[in-house]
């Protein structure tokens, strides 16, 4: 029906399993994805108790989905000429993609059960707790692992036959994770990400959601848009995070106080400020 009206239009749709097939027309919040897709599944298969990412990452991630796929779509739309008849984003099948993707492991090749991604699933890849905090660090490679296995007096780990196969330190993963578990309680959060600094080993405090908004980088970056009006209530908002170079940069617009842009929207679909003028006490009646 849209297409007729317009037919170069991109129709996107994003909804919970899709058109077809058996769990078409189900209905679907991001809680109900999560445990759908495997991803509260993941926490039960590291640590015996599935659980919910403590965001409402469903819906964010089937976003981030939609926006591309219009974006392709768009792009096609231009290259050839062909409109693509339907856009539909399934979160369900979207979440399973997230998920999934690096734990297919055998599955990939034909076997019937997923083991997981090992290094992923390890119970001691986690925040790892210092004498005041917790510190995230991942010394990925060889040398990383070397570097602070010596910091950490461990040295005689690295002269293993299985360190020095990529293959099987891989396999064993949790084991360093769990060198890491025991020995970075000995020292502060700030010591510890000295020492990583000199090591040039990737690390990061635990920022807590509210230290975030004072954070000196994303501050300096300009990332907490405060340019508002005093016609509305908003002191911050998030910028988007995609920088373009070379253009202009524009800030968001706050959102609209309620009924801001009525007479404007009814002036649009051709209502004349006579209609507009009377309508406004019926939709005042209809309220009450």
């Amino acid at each position: 029906a849209v297409r007729k009206l317009h037919p170069r239009i991109i129709y996107c749709a994003a909804n919970g399993y899709g058109r077809d097939g058996p769990y078409a027309g189900r209905p679907a919040y991001d809680d109900v994805i999560q445990a759908a897709s495997g991803v509260a599944g993941l926490f039960q298969l590291r640590d015996g108790e599935a659980r919910y990412i403590p965001s409402i990452v469903a819906d964010k991630v089937t976003g981030l989905h939609l926006a591309y796929g219009v974006l392709a779509s768009l792009l096609h739309r231009e290259r050839t000429g062909e409109v693509p008849g339907y856009v539909e984003i399934p979160m369900f099948e979207t979440m399973v993609a997230f998920a999934l993707n690096e734990h297919m492991a055998e599955a990939s090749w034909g076997a019937a059960e997923t083991s997981g991604y090992a290094r992923v699933i390890s119970a001691d890849r986690k925040p790892y707790r210092t004498k005041d905090g917790f510190i995230g660090v991942l010394p990925y490679s060889e040398d990383k692992w070397r570097k602070v296995l010596g910091e950490l007096g461990l040295s005689h780990v690295t002269e293993e036959p299985w360190f020095q196969n990529t293959t099987e330190r891989s396999s064993r993963i949790g084991e360093l994770y769990a060198m890491l578990t025991g020995a970075l309680p000995s020292r502060t959060t700030a010591e510890w990400c000295a020492t990583f600094m000199r090591l040039d080993v990737p690390h990061s405090p635990v920022n807590m959601p509210a230290q975030l908004l004072r954070d000196p980088h994303l501050n300096a970056v300009g990332f907490f848009e405060t340019a508002f009006d005093a016609a509305t209530p908003m002191r911050r908002n998030l910028r988007a995070p995609v920088l373009f170079g070379g253009l202009e940069k524009s800030a968001d617009h706050p959102p609209p106080s309620l009924g801001q842009h009525t007479d404007e929207v009814l002036a649009e679909v051709g209502l004349s400020a006579t209609d507009i003028a009377a309508a406004k006490p019926r939709r005042k009646a209809n309220a009450s």
